[in-house]
């Protein structure tokens, strides 16, 4: 397609050639997997390598999509039994229900865990619910996010938390946080002008 550039002192507009990939038979992988890492959850991250080269906003929903594959490896359930029947838990339940049984065993991995898990399902939740594009840097920082969270279950306090923190500033707190702190409130990290978007909890 042509890119058009104006300089108002010369009063015309140059235009200049300018390429987008829409297939490869090979696409460069996103994030980097043992193999110690289920097949189910390495087949979503192939599906987001191939969608971040066409579409953003699907990658972003097939990155939150592996979000849900990796709860479901470690044992969290989708539903809940209720009186009635059953209920379909949210993603948010589900990673509450992941962090507190992992508060258990180290309470600071179960943090890092909660602030990685839940801002790549808030950008996940903005390609996935609003009408709000995605743009490739939104994509790369949910790609560190999981390669941390993969690097941590199967293999730097880090920049990755601190983005994450980043992500989740002025976002509702999680369930676990308001049980920890006795009171709802936003969080308390401190963030950049660089992570000034708003992106969607629930």
């Amino acid at each position: 397609y042509l890119k058009a550039s104006y300089n108002p002192e010369d009063a015309f507009a140059a235009f200049d050639t300018a390429y987008r990939v829409y297939w490869m038979s090979l696409y460069p992988k996103l994030i980097s997997v043992s193999a110690a890492v289920p097949w189910d959850l390495v087949r979503e991250l192939d599906r987001a390598d191939r969608l971040f080269w066409s579409d953003p906003s699907a990658c972003a929903s097939a990155l939150r999509r592996a979000v849900e594959v990796f709860l479901d490896l470690q044992a969290v359930p989708r539903r809940r039994p209720t009186k009635n029947g059953e209920t379909v838990l949210s993603l948010e339940q589900r990673i509450d229900q992941f962090v507190t049984a992992q508060e258990t065993k180290s309470a600071d991995q179960a943090d890092e865990y909660e602030e990685l898990l839940r801002a790549a399902k808030a950008i996940g939740n903005t390609a996935t619910h609003m009408s709000v594009e995605v743009s490739p840097g939104d994509l790369k920082l949910v790609v560190r996010f999981l390669q941390r969270v993969l690097d941590v279950r199967y293999g730097e306090p880090n920049a990755v938390r601190t983005a994450a923190r980043q992500i989740l500033q002025g976002q509702p707190p999680s369930p676990r946080a308001k049980r920890k702190t006795g009171k709802a409130g936003p969080p308390t990290s401190k963030s950049s002008s660089s992570a000034s978007k708003t992106f969607r909890h629930g």
